[in-house]
């Protein structure tokens, strides 16, 4: 099998329960759906994972993480979201 076959086949399966939900997506779209909430539990997992980096009695300086948290906030508004991420950098210690 071709790779673009296989990869709208694959794309076909994933996405059946939610076209079966809403008749009205397509493929495409529902492909849409399905990434863009795996990228959204991957940034879960980001900020989850530093949450206690932004604590108020941190003995560190914040800030940084704070704009890195913010950074990933606004990761579903980025541009190319959900196939094209450009995941921020953890600032160090």
């Amino acid at each position: 099998m071709e790779l673009s076959a296989y990869n709208e086949a694959k794309k076909r399966f994933e996405t059946y329960d939610l076209r079966v939900a809403d008749n009205s997506l397509t493929v495409d779209a529902a492909y849409d759906i399905l990434v863009g909430d795996r990228v959204r539990d991957e940034r879960n997992a980001r900020l989850a994972a530093t949450d206690f980096r932004v604590v108020n009695d941190a003995p560190w300086e914040t800030a940084p993480w704070v704009s890195y948290r913010q950074e990933l906030r606004d990761i579903p508004e980025s541009a190319g979201f959900p196939h094209t991420i450009v995941w921020p950098t953890k600032p160090t210690a």
